[in-house]
């Protein structure tokens, strides 16, 4: 066994260039497989991350009728309801924003104290809105690390004065606290393109619009298997209470956010089948020297059969040449993997590696293309004729 590896070995070192454009046309396949894997699991987190940011985790109701309109009652009522958790009101509208000298488009939304027991807002520096805020209407505020990093160059930012304009009419706000948002995978990537989104008492942002209506409730269910009746079981309570049939419709978030993975899915596998193509090629390639090498060493091919190699010996020999080859180009696909993986957590600010899944079903489908694409040539060698193949120069 250990003859027939250096036999290998010195083949492959007598044509170095040869090799190592087949190991290295072998790892950009392995590496396109990996970075898929790699950008589909990332690209599933932030999903995840910005889905749970968001509140989508749930279900969210919202008036459908013309001349229905969401209020306080309503979510009393719903937060009476024994089989949901809580339920927190929504607000929302847009305007500008002022922090220090830079004026941006900002999205408002308008949340209760405790929003965290239903969105994942994870207090940073200074506090959440509390009741009193909501009681008495304040003038304050919430906004993300990433926004007050990228405004007034620091995160910690509380006590700090923001003017808004809601309705035209600009006005002073203080921020009381700031919500962690470093685990955000899609505001550290695309953070500068987002909308600033700014919390405020709900009340407060409905005094400025001039309305006591809700735009919506969004309700945390106890029991997150039975979501999809708890909602007709929410919309029929608020239906009755306001008289009217079909008032309200409840979405279910947590299906939206099985389509968007079930979407990302399916991306992923064309992605990869296209990263598959690549290394079929690669594969082919392997077999395209392989049958040269046969070729150049059919004389040495003869003289092994001449003094007794068996066809088996003959194509084993050429089998784990294959294999070593795919072996190496798989090792090197990995390292230009994680070399990207670097790279992008470097720049792009949150952690990227390689699954050990994914590394087992790439390093597996490089080897099984190694032996498949092997097989031809070591069978070409192993067929041909001791006498013939000494004639040959």
């Amino acid at each position: 066994m250990m003859e027939g590896l250096r036999f290998i070995f010195r083949s492959l070192f007598r044509k170095k260039f040869r090799a190592f454009l087949t190991i290295f046309s072998i790892s950009i396949g392995v590496a396109s497989i990996l970075v898929i894997g790699m950008v589909s699991s990332v690209g599933k987190d932030a999903i995840e991350n910005e889905l749970d940011s968001l509140g989508i985790n749930g279900i969210s109701v919202s008036a459908v009728q013309a001349g229905v309109e969401l209020d306080a009652n309503d979510l009393e009522l719903i937060r009476s309801l024994s089989f949901v958790e809580n339920a927190m009101p929504i607000v929302a509208s847009s305007g500008a924003a002022r922090f220090g000298a830079q004026t941006n488009e900002a999205f408002f939304w308008g949340i209760d104290s405790g929003a965290d027991q239903v969105i994942s807002l994870e207090i940073k520096y200074g506090r959440e809105i509390d009741k009193a805020d909501v009681l008495k209407c304040d003038h304050v505020c919430l906004v993300d690390s990433g926004t007050a990093k990228s405004l007034f160059k620091r995160e910690n930012i509380v006590g700090s004065q923001v003017s808004v304009a809601i309705n035209g009419v600009s006005q002073n706000y203080t921020v009381v606290g700031v919500a962690d948002a470093s685990s955000s995978l899609l505001q550290n990537i695309v953070g500068e393109y987002l909308p600033t989104i700014i919390y405020f008492p709900y009340t407060t942002l409905q005094q400025e619009l001039g309305s006591n209506t809700l735009n919506q409730i969004a309700v945390r269910i106890k029991d997150a298997d039975n979501t999809d009746a708890a909602g007709e079981r929410v919309a029929q309570a608020v239906s009755v209470s306001k008289s009217v049939e079909d008032a309200v419709k409840c979405d279910n978030l947590a299906k939206g956010r099985d389509k968007l993975n079930q979407m990302l899915k399916i991306i992923t596998l064309i992605l990869s089948a296209i990263g598959a193509i690549s290394l079929i090629v690669a594969g082919l390639g392997t077999m395209t020297v392989m049958l040269v090498s046969v070729s150049e060493r059919t004389s040495e091919i003869g003289i092994k059969k001449s003094i007794g190699a068996s066809k088996w010996c003959i194509m084993r020999e050429f089998i784990l040449e294959s294999l070593i080859l795919t072996l190496a180009g798989s090792f090197v696909g990995i390292l230009l993997t994680q070399l990207v993986a670097w790279t992008a957590s470097h720049f792009l600010g949150f952690s990227i590696g390689i699954g050990l899944g994914q590394l087992q079903l790439a390093i597996g489908i490089a080897l099984v293309f190694g032996v498949v694409f092997g097989v031809y040539p070591a069978v070409s060698a192993a067929k041909l004729n001791p006498v013939d193949a000494l004639r040959k120069d």
